[in-house]
């Protein structure tokens, strides 16, 4: 059986017509795309978009493995044994990108041969650059093969969030979603790295899109802190506009 091997980057719609006979498709989170550099809402979405491309081919026939970041360590191994007596890869092309030496290091320690395809005309599926899009439910929803494409977020959010929590990922600091405003406002007043500061401002952002939190309820919260702490009332705007960003800070004095 020959082994298709698929990261995160190659979710091409011309997959799904390949012959699935003896075809077993591996796809991979690897260490690149789900590594500390990305942001939380790139791990949501390439989360997302490969559980759902996995669904896909699961419908069109093809078997179908997949490695989480937490299996990355085993994946030589895995490799050889779906590619079993033939030792026939294959993978698509991924010329200068950054993950193309761990491929190359993949297939050095496998001691496999791997065949390279061509790169289909378009670079990701309908299915992938929807799910890259900023508005991720809103365009899902004009896709009616995802059926319901709420369980692929819902299910990359909880996923995401683990990934802080486990020693087998060097994913330790990421603030997903908080339904809970009052531990952002907190994590806010003492935070003084910038980076940690750019990772709260994230977290309020995929909360409010998520619908955990909402700008009234933040503002609400940070006047509960001022007014306990007594905070300066242009000290208490400062933070606000932190948290909220300035779109959605200006939203929200409009609506007031």
């Amino acid at each position: 059986m020959s082994v298709l091997i698929l990261y995160p980057n190659q979710l091409y719609r011309a997959t799904l017509s390949l012959p699935k006979q003896n075809v077993q498709v591996l796809l991979v989170e690897d260490e690149f795309h789900f590594g500390p550099t990305m942001s939380p809402d790139e791990l949501l979405q390439f989360r997302a978009s490969m559980r759902a491309f996995r669904e896909r081919l699961l419908v069109k026939g093809f078997a179908v493995e997949y490695v989480e970041t937490a299996e990355i360590a085993t994946l030589p191994e895995i490799l050889k044994k779906l590619a079993g007596a033939t030792k026939q890869v294959a993978s698509y092309a991924l010329g200068v990108h950054p993950l193309a030496a761990k491929h190359k290091e993949l297939l050095r320690t496998s001691a496999l041969k791997c065949t390279e395809l061509p790169t289909p005309g378009i670079f990701f599926s309908k299915e992938y650059a929807a799910l890259q899009m900023p508005a991720l439910r809103r365009s899902l929803v004009t896709l009616p093969e995802f059926g319901e494409p709420d369980r692929y977020i819902d299910e990359a959010i909880e996923y995401v969030g683990g990934l802080r929590d486990t020693k087998t990922t060097p994913i330790q600091r990421l603030p997903i979603a908080y339904s809970d405003a009052g531990e952002l406002v907190e994590h806010a007043v003492v935070t003084t790295d910038e980076a940690a500061r750019k990772l709260i401002q994230r977290a309020v952002a995929w909360s409010l899109y998520q619908g955990l939190l909402t700008p009234a309820a933040i503002a609400e919260t940070v006047a509960e802190h001022g007014a306990f702490h007594k905070v300066p009332t242009k000290a208490q705007e400062r933070l606000l506009r932190f948290l909220l960003g300035d779109t959605e800070y200006r939203w929200l004095k409009r609506g007031r």
